[in-house]
């Protein structure tokens, strides 16, 4: 297991077990003046998603706001699906039937980027996403 923080969000990285192995990535995060949070993954990691958790803080974000992960093909592997981040519940979102629920299943490679706007001002949260 590795973890760091840096910048605006803590990351924290695990992959456990041998076959099947399952990761996370988990990021701790508070916005800025602007109500934006950007961090970029400190691991070259792969995968195919199969779970995102969003999780608001103390200081729960605005309603409305954005969450996105791009890969490093530009490509938002959340598939949208982080505007229905919600300010005050934890909200997720599985694989189904190999599809992440309401998207296409997304395999990802490289350095993850995870943008958050319209958060509102020193907001705080947490996105986790599990992937194989």
């Amino acid at each position: 297991m590795a973890a760091a923080t840096k910048g605006t969000a803590g990351l924290h990285y695990a992959r456990v077990g041998t076959t099947n192995t399952v990761g996370s990535l988990a990021w701790n995060w508070t916005s800025n003046a602007s109500g934006k949070v950007t961090k970029v993954c400190d691991y070259d990691i792969g995968g195919t998603l199969t779970k995102v958790v969003t999780n608001p803080g103390a200081t729960a974000p605005t309603s409305g706001h954005l969450v996105t992960m791009i890969d490093e093909d530009g490509v938002d592997i959340f598939n949208t699906l982080g505007a229905l981040s919600t300010t005050a519940t934890v909200t997720h979102f599985i694989q189904s039937s190999g599809k992440v629920t309401g998207a296409v299943e997304q395999t990802f490679r490289g350095l993850l980027t995870l943008t958050i706007t319209g958060a509102g001002t020193a907001k705080l949260g947490k996105t986790t996403i599990y992937f194989r």
